[in-house]
């Protein structure tokens, strides 16, 4: 009885040793990135998307689950630096939201929630220099907002379907220049920007908006006018 007992002992410390080794082994393995196939990207589920340069160099890289991205977007500069990184969750931009100079530093940040942005965003020089701070107000109750940049969506397509960008300290090919800072919004997004306090707009901001042209396509036009005024104007309910 004791030897068997020995026995089985025996077998069991050579089995766990084993499965420890095998377990080891493909822990080691590099993990497959499958790369996501066709261009419906509704379609896309736990797999990378890739852009590039013409070099061949990644350009950009980002995960997807069941459609959406999920986790966190890199933008590279050619050399494969880290050109921007922000964290997704259910395709919604939501945390810390960087860019970074060629030399690793970091040229702006800021702080996303269910994709909109929140709170402090800052620029810096390529030295670290801080050279640009706003303050976006929190939340969507304005009564609630106080010395803070606001933005306000119309009405026409909501908060909720609109991507929001804001650029501290770099060039936008369209969007409103307010306060030397860029804020993007696509689709077509009709969004007004401006100052806060103790719930009330102050003084004049700055609207988005979009017309067709004659070739059918949307052209983004922009107004520097009170909020009360855009109101009037353009008959808009903001959120």
């Amino acid at each position: 009885m004791i030897y068997k007992n020995s026995i089985r002992k025996n077998l069991i410390i050579i089995y766990l040793i084993l499965f420890s080794f095998t377990a080891f082994a493909d822990s080691s393995k590099p993990l497959v990135q499958k790369e996501c196939k066709g261009k419906n990207n509704e379609l896309w589920n736990n797999c990378f998307f890739y852009q590039f340069y013409d070099s061949g160099k990644i350009y950009s890289k980002v995960f997807f689950k069941n459609g959406k991205i999920e986790g966190e977007k890199f933008y590279f500069f050619e050399n494969g630096k880290i050109q921007a990184k922000g964290s997704y969750k259910d395709g919604k931009k939501e945390g810390a939201d960087y860019r970074y100079f060629e030399n690793g530093k970091i040229q702006s940040k800021g702080f996303y929630r269910k994709g909109n942005i929140e709170g402090k965003s800052i620029a810096y020089d390529d030295s670290g220099n801080i050279i640009k701070e706003i303050f976006i107000c929190e939340g969507r109750d304005t009564s609630r907002w106080s010395d803070c940049t606001g933005i306000l969506f119309s009405h026409k397509r909501g908060i909720e379907n609109c991507i929001f960008n804001i650029y501290m300290n770099t060039k936008i090919f369209m969007g409103i220049n307010y306060k030397d800072i860029g804020f993007y919004v696509y689709p077509e997004c009709e969004i007004f920007v401006g100052e806060w306090k103790n719930g009330k707009p102050q003084g004049e901001g700055k609207y988005m908006y979009w017309v067709k042209t004659n070739s059918g396509y949307s052209e983004a036009q922009y107004l520097t006018e009170s909020l009360t005024e855009v109101r009037k104007k353009f008959n808009k309910k903001f959120k």
